[in-house]
Parts: C-alpha cells; structure tokens; sequence
C-alpha cells in the first residue's frame, strides 16, 4: 500500500512551511507466514523511503481506534519495523508519520490509516497427566472463523492423530522407565505439556501347587513393588492342606496368604495330604476284634474287622456307628469318607451235662438226683416225659445244680423207661418190672478223670447199660477195665443184654505237651504264623492270645496233636510290641517290629 503524501496540518515542520510526500506501505508479516498460520499478535509494517534529503525518522502510530491512537514507536530511519505485544482477538489501526532534522523536528501528518484483526486461539487445556500405561486425550481449539492452525508434537511418545473439527487427538505411548517424563507440544501456537509418570517396578510370585488340590493365582505372579498379593489354597475333594511354604520357611496348613507392600520377589507352594479318618474298634469280654483301637484309614479306603469269639463265647451283636449290624463275624467299611466306630459283644455259649446220665429204679419206686454242670448265669429247666417220673425238686436254675426225681411203684412185670431233659442234655431213667431180676453194675474212675453213670449203677436183666469215660483237662484215658479185664482206651463202653453183675473201672494218666516254635517275630505290616502242638491221642487242648491285635484264626482248640494260626494286625507305632500265646498250657511269645 502506498500512502501518499499529506499536508502537514497537524504536525508542521517548524521553522519552515515546506511540505513532504511521505510514501508508506503497511504490510503484515504473520511469523513463518509461507508455512502455516501465526499465532503471536505482532504486525510487521513497511514503507518506502521518503525522497527528501531533510526526513531524519519516522514514528509509527497505533491503537484500537480508528484514528484515535494512543501509542507510537520512535523507529529511526528504518523503513520496516515489527510491532509487538498486541491483544490477540483485537483489532488494531495503524499510521505514521515523517520527521526532519530541524530543531525541534517537524512532523508530517499521518499517513493513510491501515488495520488488522488478530485471530484468538484458546485450548481447552494446556496440560494433561498419564499413568505409565500410557492413554489417548483430546485438546479443543476455540478460535473465529477462518483462523488456521496446526499442532505439532515435541517427543516420539506423544503422537498427535488427528486435528479436525476444532480438536486435537492424540496418543501416549506406555512409559516402560521407572523414571517420569514430560513432552511440550504446540497446538494453535499454544504450549500443551503431557506428563507421564513412570512404570511402577514390579517383581514375580511363583506359586505352585503339590497332588491334591490347587492354589489361586497360579505360576508366575508379576506384582508392582508396595502392592499386596493374595493367594487361594484349595484342596481337592478328599484331601486336605498339609502344609503351605513362603520363601523356603512353613507358614502352617492356611487356606489363605497374603503378600503386603511386597518389595522383592518370592515363592509359594501348597502341599496336601490324602484325608484321613479313624475308626475306632473295640470289644466286649469273650472275644476280640482285629484290628483293634483306633485305626486311621485314608480317604476312599476299605477297612475290614474280623471278629473272633472266645472258647465258651458266641458273637452276640455287632454295632456300627450305634446301629446293630448282627451278630456277624466280619465287616467292612467301604469307601471310607468318616470316622465310624464297630464294637463286638459276645455272649457266654452255655454247655450243659448230666450226671448220671442213665438211672436205673426199683419197680416199689424212689428217687433219684442228677447233677447240671454249666457255666455262671447260664439257666435251665428240667422236665420229665412221663407222669410216673415227677422232677420233685430243681424243674429249673442257674449255674450248675441238681434235679431230684420221683418214680411212682411199678406194678406191671415190665420194666419201664422214662427221659428227663436237663438244659438240652437227657437222663434215662428206667424203672424195673415187679417180678424182673436186677443185677448191679459197679462204676469208679481213677484220679484225672471221670465215668457216668457212677457207682453202683441197677440194670434190669435183659437190659443194656452204657457208660461214658470223660478225663479231665491235662488227662487222658489210659484204659478201661471190664471185670478185671482191659478193652483198652476207650471213652465209652456198653454192657448188652445184662445177664449178671459187672464192674467197669477207667483209670486215666497225664498228657504231655510241647509247642513249636517258642518265640516268634513277625514284620510290623502284620502277618500270620503257625505254631504245633505236639501231645497224645486223645489229649485235649486250648490256644488263645493274650492281646487284640494277636488273634487265632484257626486251631482255637484240639484233641491230639495240631496246628494253631496266629494273625497280627499291622503295627502302626514305630515300636515294637509283644505278647504271647497259651497254647496247650505252653507260652509261645511273639514280638512284631514297629513301623
């Protein structure tokens, strides 16, 4: 633009009425106005020089009102001057004028008036803060219509990726450094600060998991340093903690541990233990049952016990968990998933004997005792099966006792016989005819043992007559003489068709007995062993054990030489235990090895 000359009303030259043509060009140069938009409110003006030798300077004008201008700038000479400092979104008029050398200077009036209008940039932030992970974020330019700008970034890891409609995007890149960082930016000629913190130091948890169950989370744990990490221990169904392990040293059976403000790295492992339940076993007096006491089975397991009467005993009842099962021998619990209990009871097995265990009566009538022999408590009752033979006295009782009978006379010529039942055990009693000939048959038994009936025993003629030759324990039969005579070792002997009197005598001698072998050890995993029993014929014997784990599975009791089999339950404890065996009256002693 050229501005021409003006007359110089308002500011003459003094001393002189010579005008000057002021040529002026007003020109605004925007910072790096070829490439891109500016955005610092400065103007650059230009100007030709004035052609008259005398013009020492120039001052440029300005405000924000036309022809009201309320600051200059003294330039010099120079012919292009940058004005700096202005508003942005304000408009701005311009004008200058020329002056002389003289003294004082003369001024010329202002040139023509020139304006211009800044354009405003506001964002609606200037800085934003990010996490090491890094993250996008959007700045909203706000400026008039047809003010231009760009943005540009001042570091790799901050992107800008978009910049239309009235925004600017862009994206953080994970800071990977421990260390903090900060990238300027310029959005619309405005500074824009992005800082990013740095990575948090992180450190691993190595957790694992035994057989039997799990723990959560699991393997290779990364945790950021201060942080605090919990861990899940789970066992699996039919197992149970057995022990969890920190950094080499046991914390316990927890279900649960915690990591707090960890600071270095560190492992954790779980271990488990098949679950396990006891079954405790016990039995009543007259019997054992194997194994016995309290006896630990894993999880899924089958336990078996046997139960064993006592000689003289029978299994009365069996409980299971307080429920009866019978009077069963074994039993087993299958698939065991809780403790149980098994208890045995036995009942004394009562025998009964009769002596005598044949009578013979007159025909005019009598009476007659016979003795009950059978354990304590056990009962019974006598009866007779005819009604000329009446039970006078003990029809019933406990323990060993005596029944007495009473014949009615006999008037018919026959003889005539008659039972009485004693506890399951007979008496035969017969009564002779009126006219029948009688002949006495004369019993005895030597010491070690006995003969029945005994003593002087009436037999009708024609009659038979038995006897039975019972030795005592530890004795055998040595021989039974008949009229004076041997018939050898005989437990029993029969006199037909009586047709005189007889004697009968039965003497007895003493068993001997020996056992092989006389000292056992078995392996703590249980066992069975044999041992022999060496005696004479007829000599009888017991075996038992004097200790619940030890039983007798077979050869309980004998007559001659035998076999009897020992069974031990496994030894549990990691020592050794004893205990023996009677065996014939002979001590056999076992010792099982501890575990």
């Amino acid at each position: 633009m050229t501005i021409r000359r003006a007359s110089c009303t308002r500011k003459p030259f003094r001393n002189h009425r010579s005008r000057f043509l002021l040529l002026f060009f007003l020109a605004v140069f925007i910072s790096m106005f070829t490439f891109g938009p500016a955005y610092s409110a400065e103007v650059t003006l230009a100007w030709d020089r004035n052609a008259e030798t005398n013009v020492k300077g120039y001052k440029i004008y300005y405000g924000t009102a036309s022809r009201d201008y309320n600051l200059f700038i003294d330039v010099g000479d120079a012919t292009t001057w940058t004005v700096p400092d202005l508003n942005e979104g304000a408009t701005y008029y311009f004008a200058a004028t020329a002056y002389n050398d003289s003294q004082p200077p003369a001024e010329s009036t202002y040139s023509d008036e020139i304006s211009k209008t800044f354009c405003s940039y506001t964002l609606s932030t200037t800085s934003q803060n990010f996490t090491a992970s890094g993250g996008t974020g959007t700045v909203n330019v706000t400026t008039q219509t047809g003010c231009s700008w760009t943005a540009s970034s001042g570091a790799s890891w901050l992107t800008i990726t978009s910049t239309t409609g009235g925004a600017v995007s862009y994206s953080v890149a994970e800071n990977t450094s421990t260390a903090s960082r900060t990238a300027g930016s310029t959005i619309a000629g405005k500074a824009f600060t992005v800082t990013q913190t740095g990575a948090t130091a992180s450190y691993t948890i190595t957790a694992s998991a035994g057989t039997g169950g799990s723990i959560s989370p699991a393997g290779a744990v990364s945790v950021s340093q201060g942080a605090n990490q919990s861990f899940t221990i789970t066992p699996s169904t039919g197992y149970t903690i057995a022990n969890v392990v920190v950094d080499g040293s046991s914390v316990g059976a927890v279900s649960s541990y915690t990591f707090n403000s960890v600071a270095a790295a560190h492992t954790i492992s779980a271990t488990f233990a098949v679950n396990t339940y006891t079954i405790t076993a016990s039995a009543g007096t007259g019997g054992s049952i194997s194994p016995a006491g309290a006896v630990s089975v894993s999880q899924g397991a089958n336990q078996s016990f046997t139960i064993t009467p006592s000689t003289g005993y029978t299994i009365a009842n069996v409980v299971v968990d307080g429920s009866s099962v019978g009077a069963v021998s074994s039993y087993t619990f299958n698939s065991v998933a809780a403790a149980h209990t098994i208890s045995a009871t036995f009942s004394t097995v009562c025998t009964y004997s009769a002596s005598p265990t044949s009578a013979t009566l007159p025909a005019s009538g009598a009476t007659g005792t016979a003795t009950v022999t059978t354990q304590t408590g056990c009962s019974w009752t006598a009866r007779s099966n005819a009604s000329w033979l009446t039970i006078t006295s003990g029809s019933s009782g406990t323990g060993s006792g005596t029944v007495t009978s009473s014949a009615t006379a006999n008037t018919s010529t026959s003889s005539r016989t008659a039972t009485i039942t004693i506890g399951g055990t007979t008496v035969t009693v017969t009564q002779l005819g009126a006219s029948s000939t009688v002949y006495t048959l004369t019993a005895s038994a030597g010491t070690g043992g006995s003969i029945s009936p005994a003593g002087a025993v009436s037999v009708s003629q024609g009659a038979n007559q038995s006897f039975t030759i019972t030795p005592n324990a530890g004795y055998r039969v040595y021989r039974v003489l008949i009229d004076g005579t041997s018939v050898g070792a005989v437990s029993s002997y029969t006199f037909n068709s009586v047709a005189a009197a007889h004697t009968i005598r039965a003497t007895f001698t003493r068993c001997t007995y020996s056992v092989s072998p006389t000292r056992a050890t078995l392996p703590a995993s249980g066992a069975t062993g044999t041992a022999t029993v060496t005696t004479q014929t007829g000599c009888s014997w017991t075996a038992r054990s004097n200790a619940s784990w030890l039983t007798i599975t077979s050869g309980s009791s004998g007559t001659g030489s035998g076999t009897v089999v020992g069974s031990a339950a496994p030894n549990t404890s990691t020592t050794s235990r004893s205990t023996t065996m009677t065996v014939a009256g002979r001590t056999i002693t076992v010792t099982q090895l501890g575990n």
